[in-house]
C-alpha cells in the first residue's frame, strides 16, 4: 500500500504485472499501519483487515485461459526485455546508459536524467531586459522571469510584475513562503566572531554582492503549473524545480542547495541541517559535502504548495547559518526551531 499514487502509476502497473494485491493513493495507510503488522488486503473491494482473514486468502485466482499458448509464451519472453527494472536506485554505480538492459531501464534512466537536468536550466541563462520581466517583491534580490505561458498576467504597458501579477501556482506558493513576515532576509542571525572571521578569510578572494543585491540575478522560468527558480544568494546557490498540475503522477517538487562563504565544515553543517529539515518535511534527501538535495513526488497540488511555502521560508532562514554552525550538535536544535516556526532562531 502507498499513501500517494494512482491506478495508472508505476507502482500499480508493477503490482498488476506480478499479480500482487495492492492499494495506492490511500492518503494515510503508512501512518495507520505499523511496520510488522499482519494484515490482509482485499484489493478487489479496497478493504484492509487486521490479521489474517483466511476466507480471503483462500480465494482462488481466476485461471488465465491464454497461459501456455504460443501467444502467451511469446509475450512472456518479450516482457523480459521490456518490463523488468534493473536500474532501481539512481545512486548505484550501474545507473548508467550501459546499465540499461530493458526498455523499462531506458525509460527510468531517461526520466531520472531529465529530472536532474531541470536543476541546471538557469545555469547558463543570460536574460536581457527585452526577454525577461522583473518581479518586484519585498525581497533583497533581483528576480528576472520568463513566462512560458500562463505564468504571468501583465497589464498592457507594464514592464515590471508584482506579486498579484503572478499566476504560476508553484511560484506563487514559493513566493508566499519567501515573503512570510516571520522570515527575515536581512540582519544578523546570532553569528559568532569565530564564524565571522572564517567568512572574512574566505571572502578576500571573492565578492558575491553584485549590483547591490544578495548575489547575482535570480532567474525564474515558469508557466501556470511549472517553475524553475534559480537563485544566487551571496556565496550559495539554491534551485527549486516544481510542477503542480491536475495529474498527481506528474507532480513533484525538487530542491538543491550548495555553497556558502565559510569553511567546508560550516557549509557542510548547514547542508546537513537543510537535509534534516527536508526529511522532516517528507522529502527524499541526499547529502554530499555542502550540497543538499531533496525531492517529493506524486502528491496533489495543495500538499505540494505547502511544501513550496516551507522551502521559501527555509531559504530565508538558513541564508547566513554557515556563520553560526560551528558544532555538529547545533544542527538538531536549529532543525527543531525551524519546524516550530522560529525562522529567525531567536532564543527566549
Amino acid at each position: 500500500m502507498t499513501d500517494v499514487g494512482s491506478v495508472t502509476g508505476h507502482m500499480a502497473s508493477v503490482a498488476r504485472e506480478f499479480g500482487v494485491p495492492a492499494l495506492v493513493g490511500t492518503g494515510d495507510a503508512t501512518g495507520r499501519i505499523s511496520h510488522g503488522d499482519e494484515i490482509t488486503v482485499d484489493a478487489t473491494n479496497r478493504v484492509v483487515y487486521r490479521g489474517r482473514v483466511e476466507s480471503i486468502i483462500e480465494r482462488k485466482r481466476r485461471a488465465n485461459p491464454m497461459k501456455g499458448s504460443p501467444s502467451y509464451r511469446a509475450a512472456h519472453s518479450a516482457l523480459k526485455k521490456i518490463a523488468v527494472l534493473n536500474l532501481a536506485d539512481p545512486k548505484e554505480e550501474n545507473f548508467t546508459p550501459e546499465g540499461c538492459r530493458t526498455l523499462h531501464d531506458v525509460i527510468r534512466f531517461a526520466h531520472e536524467s531529465a529530472m536532474r537536468e531541470m536543476f541546471y536550466i538557469g545555469e547558463d541563462v543570460e536574460l536581457s531586459k527585452h526577454s525577461a520581466v522583473r518581479i518586484k517583491v519585498p525581497l533583497p534580490m533581483k528576480i528576472l522571469a520568463v513566462d512560458l505561458g500562463g505564468g504571468l498576467n501583465m497589464p498592457l504597458g507594464k514592464s515590471d510584475a508584482e506579486l498579484e501579477n503572478v499566476l504560476s501556482v508553484p511560484f506563487r506558493s514559493l513566493l508566499k513562503g519567501m515573503t512570510d513576515r516571520a522570515v527575515s532576509w536581512v540582519g544578523p542571525v546570532g553569528m559568532s566572531w569565530k564564524g565571522f572571521a572564517s567568512i572574512v578569510t574566505e571572502s578576500v578572494l571573492r565578492d558575491p554582492l553584485m549590483d547591490n543585491t544578495m548575489g547575482g540575478p535570480t532567474y525564474v522560468i515558469m508557466s501556470g503549473e511549472y517553475v524553475n527558480f534559480s537563485s544566487r544568494l551571496g556565496y550559495h546557490f539554491a534551485v527549486v524545480d516544481a510542477y503542480c498540475g491536475t495529474e498527481v503522477n506528474d507532480n513533484y517538487v525538487g530542491f538543491a542547495f550548495k555553497g556558502g562563504a565559510a569553511d567546508l565544515g560550516r557549509r557542510s553543517r548547514r547542508a546537513a541541517l537543510i537535509a534534516l529539515i527536508l526529511k522532516r518535511l517528507g522529502f527524499q534527501t541526499t547529502l554530499k559535502g555542502d550540497l543538499a538535495r531533496g525531492v517529493i513526488k506524486k502528491y496533489d497540488c495543495p500538499v505540494l504548495n505547502e511544501k513550496l511555502e516551507m522551502l521559501g521560508r527555509l531559504m530565508g532562514a538558513v541564508r547566513l547559518l554557515d556563520m553560526v554552525l560551528c558544532d555538529d550538535g547545533q544542527v538538531d536544535w536549529y532543525a527543531d526551531e525551524f519546524m516550530k516556526g522560529n525562522y529567525t532562531f531567536g532564543r527566549p
